[in-house]
C-alpha cells in the first residue's frame, strides 16, 4: 500500500507539473496578446490624435461665420455704392447725349439760317 500512496503521489506530482507549465505557456501566451492589443490601441489612438490635430490645424484657417457675413455686408455695400454710381453716369451720359443732340441741331439750324437754305 506504501508503493500505491508513493505512486500515486508521483503522478499528482507530474500532473501538478504539466499543469504548471501548461498554465505559465497560457500567462506568457496571454501577456503576448495583451502587449500585441495594447500596441495596437496606442497605434489607433496616435492615428485619431493626429487626425484630430489635422482638423484643428484645418478649422483655425476656416473664416467664421461671423467675420464672413461682416465681409458680405461690407461688400454688399460697396455693390451698392457702384450701383448709384453707375447710375449717375448713365444719368449723365444721357443728358450729354442730348445736350449733344442739341448743339447739333442748333449748329445745323445755324448753317441752313448762314447759307440761307
Amino acid at each position: 500500500m506504501k508503493e500505491s500512496i508513493e505512486a500515486r503521489l508521483a503522478r499528482l506530482e507530474e500532473r501538478t507539473s504539466a499543469n504548471a507549465e501548461k498554465v505559465v505557456l497560457a500567462l506568457t501566451a496571454s501577456e503576448k496578446a495583451i502587449d500585441k492589443a495594447d500596441d495596437a490601441t496606442t497605434k489607433r489612438f496616435e492615428a485619431v490624435n493626429e487626425f484630430r490635430s489635422t482638423l484643428s490645424d484645418q478649422a483655425a484657417h476656416f473664416v467664421t461665420k461671423d467675420v464672413a457675413d461682416g465681409k458680405n455686408e461690407l461688400l454688399k455695400g460697396e455693390i451698392n455704392i457702384l450701383k448709384i454710381q453707375m447710375s449717375r453716369m448713365v444719368g449723365i451720359a444721357i443728358g450729354a447725349s442730348a445736350v449733344i443732340s442739341l448743339l447739333i441741331t442748333l449748329s445745323a439750324l445755324i448753317l441752313r439760317l448762314a447759307t440761307g437754305h
